[in-house]
């Protein structure tokens, strides 16, 4: 394996740090309105326990996973990688199949995070966001993009 360019690894750092900051404000915000995802919080007029703030954590994930991903393919593009090892659409559909491949075990992390540990929603997301962005950067690196 060769060894990764430094410049290249900053500029998917930054593009991550972006497409981060867009996952977690949508999580916030879907965790402060639709689906209650805090400590301490209610829902339906009753005090949320760790099985139902873990539910709507994962859910607020699923539902900010579009836009984060969409926003990660195109800073990417643009900034990272160089397309050109699959057509445009098989392109897309793998970044999308990288990404829900990080998402799954993040989604999972963070939910155990809640579950068995009882840690704040805010400490199991920084377990989903590491989790998914190992996993993201080794797949787009060496089975997506040319370099």
């Amino acid at each position: 394996m060769s060894p990764l360019p430094v410049a290249q690894f900053l500029r998917y750092a930054l593009c991550g740090v972006l497409a981060t900051l867009v996952h977690s404000a949508s999580v916030w915000l879907l965790s402060q309105t639709l689906f209650p995802a805090g400590e301490g919080m209610q829902w339906q007029g009753t005090l949320i326990g760790k099985e139902l703030r873990a539910k709507h954590l994962l859910l607020n994930n699923a539902l900010a996973w579009p836009l984060a991903t969409w926003v990660a393919y195109r800073l990417n593009t643009a900034l990272v990688f160089a397309p050109g090892r699959h057509g445009p659409w098989a392109e897309r559909l793998l970044f999308a199949a990288v990404a829900a491949l990080g998402f799954f075990p993040g989604g999972f992390v963070a939910h155990w995070l809640v579950q068995r540990w009882q840690l704040p929603s805010t400490v199991a997301q920084a377990g989903f966001i590491a989790t998914s962005v190992a996993v993201n950067f080794l797949c787009r690196k060496f089975l997506i993009f040319r370099h």
